[in-house]
């Protein structure tokens, strides 16, 4: 995005996608399909969040000198059971996409035809 940082890169999954989070601008795409042959994208639309004027960025409230440690902790252990959470919920789908592109059909299901 043209108000990231750094760039978004990495490899599809077997079905061709990449999923690129957090990007904030308008994204520009560019895949590579084979060793000289290249796709180009550059989007219209505004990603993320709009941008925040540097002099309406408001203070943090002051807190406690023993607030902040319990609080930064009750943060970190969120976020981590979110990691794991989420850990759990991508190890399933890798699991069900691997069984899809393992499954030898032989013919049509009647029930797929439809």
């Amino acid at each position: 995005g043209s108000r990231n940082e750094d760039f978004n890169s990495g490899a599809t999954d077997l079905r061709g996608i990449y999923i690129a989070d957090n990007i904030a601008g308008t994204s520009t795409v560019i895949a590579q399909v084979e060793e000289r042959r290249y796709a180009f994208y550059r989007g219209k639309q505004q990603l993320g969040p709009p941008p925040v004027p540097a002099a309406a960025t408001p203070k943090p409230p002051t807190k406690q000198p023993g607030q902040q440690g319990a609080q930064q902790n009750a943060e970190d252990e969120l976020l981590e059971g979110l990691r794991f959470g989420n850990g759990i919920i991508i190890e399933e789908q890798r699991k069900n996409l691997r069984q899809i592109y393992e499954k030898k059909n032989k013919g049509v299901e009647v029930q797929k035809a439809y």
